[in-house]
This record gives C-alpha cells, sequence and structure tokens, in this order.
C-alpha cells in the first residue's frame, strides 16, 4: 500500500490557498499527509496558521521559510515528507475529489514512475483577464492543456520517492523549474494518468497578469535574445493587440497585451542584469 504525500509550495496565494486545501482534504484517496512550504508576504501565513482541516487523519504540516521560488520550496517539502508517492501540486489549483485515486494509479500498478495529468482546466474562465491569458496562449479559454498534446513528459505531478531521490530535485532555474528532474535521469518520463481532473486559475486581474508574465520570462523555456525583446516591444504590442482584440471580438485584449508584453521585457531586462529567478 503506497503511502502519498502532497506538497504544496506557496507564494502569496491568498485567495486561493483556502479553496486548495479544502479540495485536497477531501480526497476520496487519502493521503498520508499534506506539506505546505510558505514564504509569502500576504496573508497567506495567517490563512495557513488557523486552516482547520477536515479530515484529522490527515498529517498537515506548514513551514515557512525565506523566499526563493518554487525550486527550493519544493525540495524542502520533498526532504520532509515521508510518503512513497510525492504528489507536487500548485496553490492556486482545486482538485475533484478522485483527483489522487486516479493521479497515482499507474504508479501503484507498476506501469509509471511519475505521471501528470491531461485534464486540467481552467478554474475561472469567466473572468476577462483569465480568458485574455489563455488567447495569449493559443488555448480554448476552458483548458489548461490540450487533449491532443503527448501523453508523455518529463513533467510530472507524481513521483515514487525513490526515484524523486535519484535526482537533485528541483534545479532553481527560474519558470520551468518543474520540468528538470526526469531529465537528470536518462529516458525517464512520465505518463499521464487518465481521469485525473483538476482545476487551475488564471491570472484574475492585470497586477496578476503583470507577475505572473514577469516571472514566465525569467526561465530557460524562454530565448533571451534581441529579436525577443523586439517582439515584446510597444510598437509590436499594440499591432497585436487591435489585430487580435478584433478576431477574438475581446476589447480588454488590447489592454492585456500591452501589460503582458511590458511585464515581459521588464523581466528579460531582469534576467540579463542577473537579477534573481524568484516572483
Amino acid at each position: 500500500m503506497y503511502r502519498i504525500s502532497v506538497i504544496l509550495p506557496v507564494y502569496n496565494e491568498e485567495k486561493y490557498i483556502e479553496k486548495c486545501l479544502d479540495t485536497l482534504f477531501v480526497q476520496t484517496k487519502r493521503p498520508l499527509e499534506i506539506i505546505v512550504v510558505d514564504d509569502s508576504t500576504d496573508d497567506t501565513w495567517r490563512i495557513l496558521s488557523s486552516y482547520k482541516p477536515s479530515d484529522k487523519k490527515i498529517a498537515y504540516h506548514i513551514f515557512r521559510t525565506e523566499h526563493k521560488g518554487p525550486a527550493p520550496a519544493r525540495n524542502l517539502g520533498a526532504k520532509k515528507a515521508k510518503g512513497d508517492i510525492l504528489v507536487f501540486v500548485d496553490a492556486d489549483m482545486k482538485f475533484h475529489r478522485d483527483y489522487l485515486k486516479y493521479l497515482v494509479a499507474p504508479i501503484e500498478k507498476g506501469r509509471a514512475i511519475a505521471t501528470f495529468t491531461k485534464e486540467e482546466y481552467v478554474a475561472n474562465p469567466d473572468n476577462v483577464w483569465s480568458r485574455c491569458w489563455s488567447i495569449n496562449s493559443y488555448m480554448p479559454i476552458h483548458l489548461r492543456i490540450r487533449p491532443e498534446s503527448s501523453d508523455t513528459d518529463t513533467n510530472f505531478r507524481a513521483i515514487r520517492r525513490d526515484v524523486f531521490f535519484n535526482t537533485k530535485g528541483y534545479k532553481d532555474v527560474g519558470y520551468g523549474e518543474d520540468t528538470t528532474v526526469l531529465v537528470q535521469l536518462k529516458g525517464a518520463i512520465a505518463k499521464a494518468a487518465k481521469n485525473a481532473i483538476c482545476y487551475h486559475y488564471n491570472p484574475s486581474s492585470l497586477s496578476e497578469v503583470f507577475f505572473s508574465a514577469r516571472w514566465v520570462v525569467k526561465g530557460p523555456l524562454v530565448a533571451h535574445t534581441i529579436q525577443s525583446l523586439v517582439i515584446y516591444s510597444f510598437p509590436n504590442s499594440l499591432r497585436k493587440g487591435i489585430r487580435d482584440s478584433l478576431h477574438y471580438k475581446t476589447p480588454a485584449y488590447l489592454l492585456f497585451k500591452i501589460v503582458f508584453d511590458f511585464a515581459f521585457f521588464v523581466g528579460f531586462i531582469e534576467r540579463i542584469l542577473g537579477r534573481s529567478y524568484v516572483k
């Protein structure tokens, strides 16, 4: 019988953290423990400290740490975990009651060393800025992952504990750190778990759009070239914003695109100057 440790890094998620925890504590497949690593500057720590789990049989551990980004937080949570399967989720997510049951099933059956889900939906599709985020990502407004995408990946949500500790854990590379574990093991991949349904919030305000876009560029998944600076320059932002706001009949997209690209530009410059990877 595999024991499950859920690891949850949290940074300034006062809007979502309680709903996230509520949906984790009512899972049909009960985890051994839920480990929260918080490095927030908002009211998140107070919410975590006063939170009352609905299932007392699940251990609830919270740790306060210096703000260094998600990779160190995930690694700290993994070191504290006692489970045979480690599940890494984000604080701006919520989960179907059978999420853990289906997510870990291929691992328990010996069919995978790590799993992820393609059934990840947008939690706030009615929000205009969320819709703009999806448009900008060339995604349907209700989807975070395309159904036709590959059934294998180097990204994962659940992983066997022994496999994880055969690596050095998550590398602190900025956005995209969640792809840095399995690549350390030659040929290792995660497999898609069917029916593991979850919901992920897109940025729901212009300030969230700015900070999320600024974070996205702080990682190896974005090419840091002069061409990128041109692509995200104001004239291009204005041109694309007008074009796509008309095409998708979403006037707010013009303002979204200007804010998004400006944040991208700022994050790009910060990377060039050697600023921190953290948000």
